[in-house]
This record gives structure tokens, C-alpha cells and sequence, in this order.
């Protein structure tokens, strides 16, 4: 699966087997998290759902968590 950044404009590949691929196309009308539909995607990968940003986007406006203040 691809999606794009909605800051970047980079296309992400995103690996997934099928089932995982059908139930991420709709979870927005599902009433399940993303993380109970996508339990096996990294948290940076979920991420591109929710918000649309990708992980080097997010490291660039948010930071990186495992920095030191």
C-alpha cells in the first residue's frame, strides 16, 4: 500500500498483508483504533493514517522522542 505525505508530498510504501490491507482502506467508518486493525505496522506507519505525515515529517516538526531535551 502507498500513501503520500500530506507535507512532503513523498510516497511511502507500506507493507502489509491482505487482510490488514482491506480493514486499513476503512477504518475511518470502523468504530476499531487503528491500532487494533493494524496491531503489526510501527507506530510511524499508523501515524500516516491518522494524519497523513510521514515518519521523516513528523521526526522534522515534532522531534525525535528518543532525543534528549
Amino acid at each position: 500500500m502507498t500513501k503520500t505525505c500530506k507535507t512532503c508530498g513523498k510516497n511511502v510504501e507500506i507493507l502489509c498483508d491482505g487482510k490488514t490491507f482491506f480493514a486499513l482502506k476503512n477504518w475511518r467508518k470502523s468504530s476499531r483504533s487503528i491500532q487494533e486493525i493494524a496491531p503489526n505496522l510501527s507506530p510511524e506507519y499508523r501515524e500516516m493514517f491518522i494524519s497523513g505525515i510521514c515518519p521523516e515529517c513528523w521526526k522534522k516538526i515534532f522531534g525525535d522522542e528518543n532525543e534528549d531535551a
